[in-house]
């Protein structure tokens, strides 16, 4: 697919912004469900969520896909632990996303979101900690993606966009790698699995 030059009219980023919408809305709806268990919705939606309703709601530990849960590898990218871990990942996906979307289209981010983002998973399932849920496996695929696009087609990247992708976002990856690495409540094996996928 060619890569569209700044001055061509810019298609809106559809895919990205339906991604972003429903990743909150999972949030919000899970959050209006939660009295049925007996959690305020108020504190699902505005406080950390618990373990035990993470996993309620699709999240992913070792002994649910131990007993063949697969399709938690895929569920537990839409759960997050609080609005902080679901606004940074939605905004990440968010501007990486745009700017992939308008290189290689809307089928490919969302083909590139949910492959980065069961492949995140498994990798956190056989290497990383017990539990993992987010998005941000997947939000470092599409930032793969974006770097790799960038690469293969640099000569046809104006000069903006090529500063961005080849010189701004390694630079932006290698920081969070090692964010990654230095805080303890961080699945960095989901953000390299996510990132080799």
């Amino acid at each position: 697919m060619s890569t569209p030059s700044r001055s061509d009219p810019e298609p809106r980023p559809w895919a990205t912004w339906l991604l972003g919408a429903l990743l909150l809305g999972f949030h919000g709806v899970t959050s209006l469900w939660a009295p049925q268990v007996g959690l305020p919705a108020s504190e699902a939606l505005l406080r950390a969520r618990l373990r035990w309703f993470r996993q309620l709601i699709g999240g992913q530990h070792r002994r649910f896909l131990d007993a063949g849960e697969w399709e938690r590898l895929l569920t537990s990218v839409w759960v997050h632990a609080d609005l902080l871990h679901l606004g940074l990942n939605t905004l990440a996906i968010v501007v990486v996303g745009s700017l992939l979307e308008r290189f290689v289209g809307p089928a490919r981010v969302l083909t590139g979101f949910v492959v980065c983002g069961v492949l995140a998973s498994l990798a956190s399932y056989l290497l990383g900690p017990n539990v993992s849920d987010g998005a941000s496996g997947a939000a470092f695929g599409l930032l793969g993606m974006t770097i790799a696009h960038g690469f293969v087609h640099r000569a046809s990247l104006d000069p903006h966009d090529r500063s961005v992708v080849l010189r701004w976002l390694p630079g932006f990856v290698v920081l969070n790698l090692v964010l990654s690495v230095v805080l303890p409540f961080v699945d960095i094996v989901a953000h390299a699995g996510g990132l080799v996928a």
